[in-house]
């Protein structure tokens, strides 16, 4: 507080996507539409520019993950997928018909014993309509847990309902849980520092079925505290 008595505006708030300062709103790490009506109050929000995050829509991802899970809770949400399904055809975006292209049967998935560990939902979906949301969420993950930020050059490399074994095997079994919310959203991370360098290794899990693996890499000196 200045000698005035008035209070001394702090410091522009940091984007958590693009890492740059003059956030000018918030963003849900997880996306408010990916929960069923009532939306949790807990909600976790962090400073971003409106034109970072608003410029990934969340439909196509939606529509992938909540229109193949079985659960109660994707079902739910299926009605608000639906309509957006039919608004999406009709404003031209051919949404609807670009997921009927797809699907494709359930796989299995097995040990290198050969012992079935079980079957996921299959998708041949565009990368690049999933992946850059779900990078955002990382780096929202990210600085939720380790109040820093992921570098705007950070690289990200994905898996997609991989069984862990080996090195991943162990590394998720040490893994820290990280947020969550039941039958929607969970996940858990490790974070490896080493010399210069720093590895995260994130699991994403929605709708108790779909499981992502993200391991990001970035060097320390880029990083950017609150």
């Amino acid at each position: 507080m200045s000698s005035t008595g008035k209070s001394t505006p702090g410091p522009p708030a940091t984007c958590y996507i693009c890492v740059r300062p003059g956030a000018d709103t918030r963003d849900h790490i997880v996306p408010s539409g990916f929960f069923p009506a009532p939306r949790p109050s807990n909600l976790v929000t962090l400073p971003a520019h409106y034109s970072c995050h608003n410029r990934l829509s969340e439909d196509y991802a939606l529509a992938i993950l909540a229109g193949t899970s079985e659960t109660s809770v994707a079902r739910k949400i299926m009605g608000e997928v639906r309509r957006s399904l039919r608004r999406s055809d009709l404003g031209g975006m051919k949404l609807r018909r670009d997921l009927i292209r797809t699907l494709i049967p359930c796989v299995e998935f097995r040990s290198p014993a050969g012992v079935y560990v079980g079957s996921a939902p299959s998708v041949k979906f565009d990368p690049k309509r999933i992946y850059p949301l779900l990078q955002k969420m990382v780096r929202g993950l990210y600085h939720h847990h380790t109040k820093r930020f992921l570098p705007p050059a950070a690289v990200f490399a994905w898996g997609l309902n991989e069984h862990p074994f080996g090195t991943l095997e162990t590394a998720f079994s040490c893994s820290d849980v990280g947020l969550s919310y039941p039958g929607v959203f969970e996940c858990s991370y490790t974070i490896i520092a080493d010399g210069d360098g720093e590895l995260s290794l994130w699991w994403l899990r929605f709708y108790e079925g779909w499981f992502f693996r993200c391991a990001t890499d970035a060097v320390k000196s880029a990083f950017t505290l609150t």
